[in-house]
């Protein structure tokens, strides 16, 4: 590749937020957090560019809240991702979030980058040198989230330029150093993870082979260690994020920062390892192969600018751009998916749509949805039909029943509990309606108290209210799709039998006795039944089909 000494460029981090860091951020927040608007830790990944022109992409998710657990240091995925340390700062209005001295939190991150270098820090763990801060404001009532990313990157006194650009077949022309240098990273990557650390390391240190030696990748922190020959010949390894052109990604500041202040160096060679990290403990073939994307690896020489007044942490830059490219904060809105009650409704629908696709294609949900059923008793029958019609999408019922809890209802009626008992009862109708909402917020239940006339009682007495009783039920019948009967007697089935005969509304008996269980459907009048033509073709007349049975036949 052609050389020259020009002004190295750098493509900085954009945020790739998972749904369920919000997610569990509300959670914590609302059980843990309160108030508090601390920092709270947590960790960010990355990994090496999968495509050319990929920008460099720092990921969030549930997971980062497990700070350095066994699960995210010990897993095939985090040994082929890069670990960024960070924290997380929400606070509780809007206002507190826009009276947050920005520039401020960005030196303090910075200069905890800064004292990790002059300490040594970073060197021992590299990833010290990626630390980032998210600044966040929830509003759980709407579920809407405000956050701005900050990956702070300390400014040199002077700009870096690329003396020279080497692809790795020119740095390494054995393929057998190619393959080599894999091997190694492999192999550094499970060192690091059994002493403690998470993940790639997203810094190394190449030592190349020569007069029969092989090539070695070590820590960073063995540069200091090795002789001056080797030190000389000696690579700095950079797990690159970025894919596009010539640019190094974000992570490469803070570690010429290092090289500048710690090392010393006025130059130095980065190799900028691109090629995908594969799953540890593959088979040997694959670990042998040549790779197709170490074409896009790639070693920079670099001179650095002399910075002998580095004594005090020096500015810093690295608020992430929204959108639309402008310095600004990042918005997202999930109150469609993380409200409780639209989950509710979409895990009832995925239900339903699971039993559609595996097992009744012609199932039609959105009828069930829309039918509006009349449940006519809600003692034991009215509560099992009524969780089951729940189960399959019917979310509009009406319950009529004149009686109140008692307390041997709820050990048999599912509806009910022990405080629907107090007082007298809670009426049953009332009770199961108020039930049936707690269990699925999104049903439309009604409740109807009311005594249904029947024949051999006597309504002399009471002749007004049964004429009205009369009327509301017909009234609640006209405004049924199906009608269930789940009374008692046979005496309160008549006169609803004989109401959605008249109305033409399909009616379902169920009955329950000591030693016998009937379910029969019945109310809706005979409908024309086609009848084919001679041929097979065209319909032609309609004969009615036979009258469904009765309850009372």
């Amino acid at each position: 590749m052609a050389s020259g000494d020009t002004q190295l460029m750098f493509a900085p981090f954009s945020s790739a937020v998972d749904v369920s860091f919000f997610q569990e951020l509300s959670s914590r927040k609302l059980n843990d957090w309160g108030l508090s608007s601390d920092a709270k830790p947590i960790v960010a990944t990355y990994t090496s560019a999968r495509r050319a022109g990929d920008a460099p992409k720092l990921s969030v998710a549930r997971e980062s809240f497990a700070v350095a657990s066994s699960a995210v240091g010990s897993s095939v995925v985090a040994l082929a991702e890069c670990v960024a340390p960070g924290d997380l700062v929400n606070v509780n209005t809007v206002g507190d979030f826009k009276k947050l001295d920005k520039n401020k939190h960005l030196a303090e991150v910075a200069a905890a980058v800064w004292s990790d270098i002059v300490s040594g820090a970073a060197e021992a763990d590299p990833s010290r040198l990626l630390r980032f801060s998210v600044t966040s404001f929830a509003d759980l009532k709407t579920h809407s989230f405000v956050y701005w990313f900050a990956c702070p990157a300390l400014i040199l006194p002077g700009p870096v330029h690329v003396a020279s650009k080497k692809s790795l077949a020119e740095a390494y022309p054995d393929p057998v150093a190619r393959v080599q240098l894999r091997k190694g990273l492999g192999n550094l990557r499970v060192a690091s993870a059994a002493a403690g650390q998470v993940g790639c390391p997203p810094f190394f240190v190449v030592v190349p082979g020569g007069a029969g030696s092989a090539l070695r990748v070590l820590p960073l922190s063995a540069l200091a260690g090795l002789d001056l020959v080797e030190r000389r010949a000696a690579h700095i390894g950079m797990v690159d994020p970025c894919g596009v052109g010539g640019h190094p990604g974000w992570p490469l500041r803070n570690l010429l920062a290092l090289a500048v202040k710690r090392w010393g160096l006025s130059e130095v060679a980065v190799l900028c390892y691109r090629s995908l990290l594969r799953r540890l403990g593959g088979p040997a073939a694959e670990a042998d192969a040549c790779d197709a994307n170490d074409d896009a690896s790639f070693l920079l020489t670099l001179r650095l600018p002399e910075a002998p007044e580095l004594e005090s942490c020096p500015p810093a830059v690295g608020w992430e751009a929204n959108t639309r490219q402008k310095p600004g904060p990042r918005q997202m809105n999930l109150g469609a998916l993380m409200d409780p009650r639209r989950l509710a409704e979409a895990s009832a629908d995925l239900n339903l749509r699971l039993m559609r696709w595996r097992a009744i294609p012609a199932l039609d949900t959105d009828m069930l949805a829309a039918t509006r059923v009349l449940l006519l008793g809600a003692g034991t029958l009215g509560c099992a039909v009524a969780r089951t019609l729940l189960g399959w999408g019917v979310h509009k019922m009406a319950f009529v029943d004149n009686g109140r809890v008692s307390y041997s209802n709820p050990t048999r009626q599912s509806l009910f509990e022990f405080t629907d008992c107090a007082d007298g009862g809670k009426p049953k109708a009332l009770a199961a309606a108020d039930a049936l909402r707690r269990i699925y917020p999104a049903a439309e239940a009604d409740a109807h108290a009311l005594h249904i006339p029947m024949p051999g009682h006597s309504v002399e007495a009471e002749a007004a209210a049964a004429e009205e009783a009369t009327a509301t039920l017909e009234r609640l019948v006209a405004a049924a799709d199906v009608v269930f009967l789940l009374t008692d007697t046979r005496e309160s089935r008549w006169l609803p039998t004989l109401l959605c005969a008249a109305a033409d509304k399909p009616l379902i008996d169920v009955a329950l006795g000591m030693d016998s269980f009937l379910v029969l459907r019945h109310g809706a009048g005979p409908t024309p039944a086609p009848v084919a033509g001679a041929a097979g073709g065209a319909q032609e007349a309609a004969a009615p089909s036979p009258r469904l049975g009765c309850y009372f036949w």
